[in-house]
């Protein structure tokens, strides 16, 4: 079988280039066997981490190239059972690799909704923790894979940071964190208290896809709120005066935006 053929080249393959393409084979057209297979390579590879500086690049990017192949059959909906988890969990801990862990932050935001039904109260509780502290760091990929993380459990924070739709300096930041809070009653209720309380005109060059985000979300929502329904319809009125006079990308932006309002004051 070829997936037991591509797991014999690996092992006998002797270059990092050649082994993170056999790698890549098994990702696109492995099963729950290479599933298997890559989670106790990341497990060894945990525990084989080298002493000497000189072996650490090496030992880093292999086990960056385990957890993108992770990251893809995940992708394809397989799933990882709770002690498989905890290995992820392993790699998201490695603090000095930032690589290693930018790379398990990705599998795992891909991995958490297939898996979620095989993980226990305590575990989803740890990571909805984990996703908490993911929300405020620094850097905004951790951001975006925290409120990742947030849409695949259904969850939301308790609260909504200041800075979001307001100062947050990544609009794929925002797009993320706004699936996220659809995905839950409570979640909702904070994004839309905290939506109509702007402008649509505040979302601006990038930051405009934040809108429809918004918007696309808002669809199965509108007809229980007022609050929203109202500020749809403000939204319109201003947009008519403002579409006038537009040319090029603009116009075309505008057109977009026109078409949702009137697919939610008509749905």
């Amino acid at each position: 079988e070829l997936e037991d053929q591509l797991w014999t080249h690996y092992a006998l393959a002797e270059n990092l280039a050649s082994r993170a393409s056999i790698l890549f084979a098994l990702a696109r057209i492995g099963g729950e066997r290479s599933l298997h297979r890559l989670l106790s390579a990341l497990k060894l590879h945990q525990k084989q981490r080298p002493p000497l500086e000189k072996d650490f690049e090496h030992w880093e990017k292999e086990s960056q190239e385990i957890l993108e192949a992770l990251t893809i059959l995940c992708s394809r909906n397989l799933a990882l059972k709770a002690s498989e988890y905890e290995v992820l969990l392993g790699a998201m801990g490695e603090q000095d690799s930032p690589h290693v862990v930018e790379a398990a932050l990705n599998a795992h935001a891909r991995c958490l909704a297939p898996s979620a039904e095989n993980l226990g109260k305590s575990m989803r509780d740890q990571l909805v923790e984990l996703a908490e502290k993911g929300v405020g760091q620094d850097q905004s990929e951790q951001r975006r894979l925290a409120w990742k993380s947030f849409a695949a459990m259904g969850r939301s924070p308790d609260a909504i940071p200041d800075e979001l739709l307001v100062s947050e300096p990544s609009w794929l930041v925002e797009i993320e964190a706004i699936r996220a809070l659809a995905s839950s009653d409570e979640g909702w209720l904070q994004l839309q208290s905290k939506m109509t309380g702007l402008e649509w005109t505040d979302f601006k060059g990038l930051r405009f896809r934040v809108l429809l985000e918004f918007l696309q979300q808002s669809r199965s929502r509108i007809q229980g709120s007022a609050d929203l329904l109202q500020w749809v319809k403000k939204a319109h009125e201003s947009l008519d005066q403002v579409m006038e006079g537009a040319k090029g990308h603009e116009a075309f932006e505008l057109g977009l935006l026109n078409c949702e309002l009137l697919n939610l004051l008509y749905i």
